[in-house]
């Protein structure tokens, strides 16, 4: 597809600072690919490919944009005709600078690490482990200040606590979360507590505060007397008589009088309002509301400036100790990871922002000899996302610019800044769009031929969505979103224009967005306990039935080139603003047999297969412990009944569960043949885990654990067997930090490791979930609205849009990077806790700002969809009353949308306010809303709409069915009945599994009872385990690209790296020569020329359909029991199925391996055959050890 002329443009201006304003599905990578390349190839006037940073903000996109680039570079090297240049180029580029922010600071850290506490081989300190110690180092500094410095301790406790300490550490972890976000924090502290000890409030940022508080007060009291004014002169006029009016009017304008001497004098009223005129009340209740209104803001702004001096004093006077414990706090810090030899991210940014600068005789800031050495070195400096950055990121990247000028406070001549304002939803981790706005206002449009050093070009131009999206798009932002509520007037330069004309070459009215109006007033709904037992809404209910439906009526999705196809699950995509939402949606297309994922944010050391493995670890700790030992014999693992855990209880009470299972096996007890046998393999396991634990790593335990048990191929099994698993390969990550840590962490064994893990639960923390892989998964997913970012579906619903904005009330404190503070306060001797001013004028600022990121959320949501679009609209008692007052609303300000828009409180408000002023919804809003105030300024065809009521999804409620039952009873059925009751259940059947494993299936050997000493250690010849090592091979080859050239394995590792599917103590266990013989062999070629094929392909089949016999398992193949495995691979060919089993087997032999693993793999034919109705032509394995494929 050719380039647009903006595109065109912002890949070809060279030679100065460039910032692109692109807004969704322009193609901004594209662009930022093309114009790397050109610089890199232009043999005339090129730049050496190493000397290039691109940051992202993302390891995965940085992993995307090297191979977008690494490709291209390879197709520019197969059309040359002198490629020696180009490949020159291809080998430097592999040196180029393509990371997050973060990586890139770590590594100018780890290259000037001389003079710092730390050394160059220091660890990241992140997450969890981050918060936990941060948390102690308060601990810490409270405990030295309630000793050292009690009198100080004491102001900030009376100040802020009540009950214990709890007020103080929060408020040192708010300001802590701001100062994260600020160049210098020492110099933020200081001026700060300058601004407050200024004599003149005048000079002081207070003023400015104030100025704008007055302001935004008084402004809105001026508008309710205004509201008054038009009411008089336009509906009282007329109702009145002379003397009334005349009356009414001058106290009107006394009103106005009285509020605008306010807003010029930045004072409270000199005069008060007079009394309301008798029985005007009766006659206009809307005047005296409105009266009312502007009294009270007028009382309560005037009770806030006559009390700023008491405020100032007590700011000044908390902020002055609060400054000194927070540098105590910051030493005390500092010297925890110090001994660590650990550093946060923030760290990594601040130490880099001093490495950088350094200061002129006037106080500015300029580049030290370190970052002009760096901007000599680097030619090009690319930010992707750069609405994104934070104040730090910002100053780091302007230090680095080449002929940066401190004075103008602007990048220098190489930057290519890349965002969207419109985008920018990331404010809560300290992301500052005015960063890209202020650019972008002091940056000139691009001209060919000009020669201004800062220069913008907009990429308006949307490749992903249809026209109808589009063009919904643009009518509600245009309504809404301006300067004052979204920080950005959406004008002509900001609208989106279709581009997609390969996709959707004709407009289709079927692609119109859907806007499905849904009645939840549930106490009007028939079917109550439904919702309430189900946990669904009807919401829930109605958007999987439209899901459910599409799915089986086929509806098709468009593709390129005029080609459809039948849309599928993976095509679907649920928004919502908070991740506690999926699951009612995620039950209700349960219910219709649709697969969906939601979003684990929390909840890890929770989850079920994690809850599991811990309690394994506790009971290899210490056996006697009940609940954890409980846990696991009831889990999969071991698969005890209820009914047999009570009969192990009662066998004596007096003593634990697990000596009770001892006696059992030493035949001291009396219980069945099979109760016993169960217990055997719990005692032996155990006592075998808890030999190992001796002599090994937790992490070599946790291996053995899952290698011994097939506990991953059992959690595999579930639906959501990918990301338990997941889960599980996670915690080894996180037990080999521990073991990596283990001379500075509780202890540095097994206990120390369940301390560890109890710290983290106790203080209410968590560990992240381990990443899964959902390329080739078919399910609907089920996301917030920030997790979507940069994503793209066919359909996309927008739902819970109801949902009310969370206010900033836990707050205590607020800042601002103008060097203002503001607290609440409390006040021992009346017992009340007040806002001082500062905190009031500060959190209405923070107010608007975070309800125009809201609107920059709505408007990423949206722009998520490719073909169609679906906005959820949830209507009960409250959002029937919000839309009267939007309504209300909308008329007092003349039918000004983006004027109205300032005030709303959830996403949907937004919508409504749309619908409002459109012809379509004066139709509908009779099935509403009748006596809705509407006002039809638009009637272009650009939606739908739709309304739903509980009623049009039909439940089938089990109590309903039986109580309208018919029992008349049938003597043919009673004594059917009768003949059931006196069924004697064969027992014997009940010793046989339900469920086997392939492993476990085709082993022969015994179990034996005793324990088994593992080897040492120390004996052990090789320096990794094997089944670390094991892992490792078959993660990679579960993942990495067929396609990779044998010579580029170390780069296909590192891609798999900055992906996350390995660590980087993972990856050294890769075995980097056997792997490019795999690259290199028959095999490999094999799968590449296959019509395709399948990784890690799992499976369940009945026993006995299986064609396989083992004499020692009969009774289990001859049962409906189930089995249960995981393929390596399969390839399918035209002529039939090849199986591939990888095996990782040091010191082995082809004759091995046949006789080891060919019942497996005679399993796995049978297995194949059954689930797809094909011949299995060939089996075979691959032995990584011996580099050779052996067909069994």
């Amino acid at each position: 597809m050719p380039w647009t002329p903006q595109q065109q443009d912002a890949i070809n201006s060279i030679n100065r600072s460039v910032i692109v304003s692109a807004s969704a599905g322009s193609g901004k990578t594209a662009v930022l690919v093309e114009r790397v390349i050109n610089q890199i190839i232009n043999k005339e006037n090129y730049i050496p490919a190493d000397k290039i940073i691109i940051v992202t903000f993302t390891n995965d996109a940085s992993a995307e944009l090297r191979q977008r680039l690494n490709l291209r570079l390879q197709e520019e090297i197969s059309k040359s005709s002198n490629s020696r240049f180009l490949l020159q180029q291809y080998t430097l580029f592999q040196n180029a600078k393509i990371s997050t922010i973060d990586s890139f600071c770590f590594d100018i850290i780890r290259n000037n690490a001389e003079n710092l506490d730390i050394t160059s081989g220091f660890t990241i300190l992140e997450g969890t482990k981050a918060d936990v110690m941060k948390n102690q180092a308060i601990n810490d500094t409270l405990e030295l200040w309630s000793k050292s410095k009690p009198e100080k301790y004491n102001i900030l406790y009376d100040r802020f606590c009540l009950k214990d300490d709890s007020g103080i550490k929060n408020i040192i972890l708010e300001i802590d979360k701001f100062l994260e976000s600020i160049p210098d924090r020492e110099e933020w502290l200081e001026n700060t507590e300058k601004e407050l000890k200024k004599a003149d409030f005048k000079n002081s940022v207070y003023e400015k505060l104030l100025s704008e508080y007055s302001k935004n007060q008084l402004d809105s009291a001026l508008e309710f007397a205004l509201q008054n004014q038009s009411l008089i002169l336009n509906e009282l006029k007329f109702s009145l008589d002379s003397k009334v009016f005349t009356a009414i009017s001058n106290q009107c304008q006394d009103d106005i009088d009285i509020i605008e001497n306010c807003i010029r004098n930045n004072s409270a009223p000199s005069d008060k309002f007079k009394t309301l005129v008798r029985g005007i009340k009766a006659i206009c209740p809307e005047y005296d509301k409105n009266r009312s209104k502007f009294k009270d803001i007028i009382k309560a702004y005037s009770e806030n400036i006559s009390c700023i001096d008491e405020d100032m004093k007590d700011i000044r006077d908390v902020f002055s100790v609060l400054h000194e414990i927070l540098l105590d706090f910051y030493q005390i810090f500092w010297e925890a990871k110090c001994q660590k030899n650990s550093i946060s991210f923030d760290d990594g940014e601040k130490i880099v922002i001093k490495m950088l600068s350094d200061t002129d005789e006037n106080g500015n800031i300029i580049q030290s000899k370190l970052a002009r050495e760096l901007s000599e070195k680097y030619q090009i400096i690319m930010i992707d996302e750069y609405q994104d950055s934070n104040d730090k990121q910002d100053r780091i990247f302007k230090l680095l610019s080449k002929n940066y000028v401190p004075e103008k406070n602007m990048y220098g001549d190489n930057v290519f800044l890349v965002g969207d304002v419109k985008q920018s939803i990331y404010r809560f981790r300290l992301a500052n769009p005015d960063n890209f706005i202020n650019i972008l206002k002091n940056s000139v449009p691009y001209k060919k031929d000009s020669n201004d050093s800062n220069v913008s070009v907009f990429l308006n131009k949307n490749f992903r969505s249809s026209p109808e999206v589009i063009n919904y798009v643009n009518y509600v932002f245009s309504n809404v979103m301006s300067e004052k509520c979204g920080d950005v007037e959406y004008d002509d330069s900001e609208k989106l224009y279709f581009g997609a004309e390969n996709e959707y070459p004709y407009p289709d009215s079927e692609r119109k967005p859907e806007i499905i109006i849904i009645n939840q007033n549930i106490e009007e709904n028939q079917n109550n306990d439904y919702y309430e037992e189900s946990g669904v809404t009807p919401e829930s209910e109605c958007i999987a039935e439209k899901i459910a439906d599409m799915i089986k009526s086929g509806y098709e999705i468009n593709l390129p080139d005029n080609k459809k196809r039948p849309c599928e699950p993976k095509d679907f995509c649920i928004l919502a603003r908070q991740t506690k939402c999926s699951s009612a949606f995620i039950e209700s297309l349960k219910k219709r047999g649709i697969y969906a994922r939601g979003e684990e944010q929390t909840g890890y050391l929770k989850s079920r297969e994690i809850a599991i493995l811990l309690d394994i670890l506790r009971i290899i700790d210490n056996p006697l412990n009940d609940i954890p030992a409980i846990a696991v014999m009831m889990s999969p693992m071991f698969m005890f009944t209820s009914q047999e855990i009570a009969e192990i209880r009662v066998s004596d009470k007096n003593t634990s569960v697990y000596l009770n299972v001892q006696n059992i096996c030493e035949n001291q007890y009396n219980v069945s043949e099979n109760l016993k046998q169960k217990c055997i393999k719990f005692r032996n396991t155990v006592r075998d885990f808890r030999t190992y634990s001796i002599i090994h790593s937790i992490e070599e335990l946790i291996e053995e654990i899952y290698d011994s048990t097939d506990f991953l191929s059992i959690m595999q099994q579930f639906v959501d067997g990918e990301r338990k698993k997941a889960n599980l390969r996670m915690l080894i990550q996180y037990a080999r930090g521990y073991d990596e840590n283990a001379n500075i962490e509780n202890g540095g064994n097994l206990s120390g490791f369940l301390r560890y893990i109890d710290n983290i639960q106790s203080g209410d923390y968590d560990l992240p979930h381990g990443k899964i892989s959902a390329v080739s998964e078919n399910f609907v997913a089920v996301k917030t609205i920030h997790k979507s970012k940069g994503l793209e579906y066919p359909f996309i619903f927008l739902v819970k849009t109801d949902i009310e904005f969370i206010p900033d009330n836990k707050m205590s404190i607020i800042c601002s990077p103008e060097n203002a503070v503001g607290f609440k306060l409390n006040y021992p001797e009346t017992m009340t806790k007040i806002k001082t001013f500062p905190f009031e004028a500060l959190y209405i600022s923070n107010k608007e700002k975070k309800a125009s990121e809201e609107l920059r959320l709505l408007y990423v949501a949206l722009t998520r969809a490719k073909q169609k679009l679906f906005v959820s609209m949830p209507l009960n008692d409250k959002s029937l009353n919000t839309l009267k007052n939007l309504s209300e609303n909308l008329r007092k300000n003349n039918y000004d949308t983006k004027k109205t828009a300032c005030t709303v409180n959830s996403l949907g408000e937004w919508i409504w306010i749309t619908l409002l002023v459109h012809e379509k919804f004066s139709d509908i809003k009779q099935e509403i809303c009748p006596e809705l105030e509407t006002n039809p300024l638009f009637s272009d065809d650009l939606f739908n709409i739709s309304c739903f009521s509980e009623s049009d999804i039909k439940h089938s409620d089990p109590d309903e069915i039986i109580k309208n039952a018919d029992f008349a009873v049938n003597p043919e059925t009673l004594e059917n009945l009768r003949n059931i009751m006196k069924f004697s259940y064969d027992l014997s059947r009940s010793e046989i599994p339900s469920k086997m494993t392939v492993t476990q299936l085709i082993s022969d050997e015994p179990e034996a009872e005793g324990v088994t000493l593992k080897v040492p250690q120390f004996m052990i010849e090789e320096s990794q385990p094997a089944t670390e090592r094991g892992n490792a091979i078959h993660k990679f080859l579960q993942y990495c690209n067929f396609w990779s050239d044998a010579d580029d394995t170390e780069d296909e590792i590192q891609s798999m790296i900055d992906r996350n599917y390995f660590t980087e103590s993972e990856a050294e266990l890769i075995p980097k020569e056997l792997i490019k013989k795999f690259f290199k062999s028959g095999l490999c070629e094999r799968i590449k020329s296959a019509l395709s094929f399948e990784r890690e392909r799992s499976f369940e089949i009945q026993a006995n359909e299986l064609e396989y016999k083992n004499p020692e398992k009969s009774d289990f193949l001859n049962s409906d029991g189930m089995i249960i495995g995981v393929i390596d691979l399969l390839i399918h060919e035209p002529d039939g199925i090849v199986i591939v089993d990888y095996k990782s087997n040091r010191n082995t032999s082809e004759y091995y391996l046949r006789k080891k693993y060919s019942g497996q793999l005679e399993i796995y034919k049978s297995a194949v055959e059954k689930i797809y109705q094909k011949p299995v032509k060939e089996t075979l394995i691959y032995s990584t050890e011996l580099a050779k494929t052996i067909s069994i």
